[in-house]
């Protein structure tokens, strides 16, 4: 059986982390494109669920989540050849777009043994907000969330303050039933087990109050949290 990118990512050889974007200008009449700031060892074009990714110079910083303050504003330079300023000409610098961030491990890659296009880190959508900077060399854009758009409104989406959305293991029939990451699952897979109120308790009995402190039980005061809540949410008055 197929390792997860869960086991491998906790393994001390988890191999190369691939980073991936696939821009989406068809709601200001584009269409899409997929680039990637990385490179197969063994096929040279990186190939994800079937589309090639074209390998280019990017910098992408400020993805990084915390659980206090505003939601993140990242950024995305890359090199300004002639193709891509032509397209941001006809499409509005392209503000108003989506980004998509994909993160996995090479070995999860098309053509590559363990191959699975299921394998990867939560996905990312962002929105082109502002163009930041712009020469011959280089374009340089700030991202918002789609979480922080004016009058955006998004059915079947509770937003909590405080309060985990992704939903943790069950222990049903001798075993651990997770929810993929992908479908809005905790990650958590340790062997330390606790009870609604933070206490230890046993297997039969492990449930998460789905607060920052029983995140931080689980995986560490200093960890990256997958704490899927919104502490930038302001209250309405």
């Amino acid at each position: 059986m197929t390792a997860t990118i869960k086991e491998v990512a906790q393994s001390f050889i988890p191999g190369k982390l691939v980073e991936l974007f696939i821009v989406d200008l068809t709601i200001i009449g584009g269409g899409l494109t997929y680039w990637t700031n990385s490179s197969s060892e063994s096929q040279g074009l990186i190939t994800y669920d079937g589309n090639a990714y074209l390998p280019r110079a990017i910098k992408a910083s400020g993805f990084e989540k915390n659980t206090q303050g505003s939601i993140p504003q990242p950024t995305l330079e890359t090199f300004a050849d002639p193709g891509l300023r032509a397209a941001m000409i006809q499409y509005k610098d392209f503000l108003g777009g989506k980004l998509t961030r994909i993160k996995t491990f090479s070995r999860f890659l098309d053509g590559e043994a363990d191959a699975d296009p299921d394998q990867i880190f939560p996905k990312e959508v962002w929105i082109f907000e502002q163009k930041m900077e712009a020469s011959k060399a280089m374009v340089k854009w700030r991202l918002s969330s789609v979480l922080d758009q004016s009058g955006v409104l998004l059915p079947k989406r509770i937003f909590l303050k405080e309060t985990c959305l992704l939903k943790y293991r069950e222990y049903l029939e001798g075993e651990f039933v997770y929810v993929t990451q992908v479908d809005g699952g905790c990650p958590y897979s340790g062997e330390s087990y606790f009870d609604l109120n933070g206490n230890v308790t046993t297997i039969d009995k492990d449930e998460c109050g789905h607060a920052l402190s029983e995140c931080k039980r689980r995986f560490g005061d200093n960890a990256t949290l997958p704490f899927l809540a919104f502490p930038g949410l302001k209250e309405s008055e």
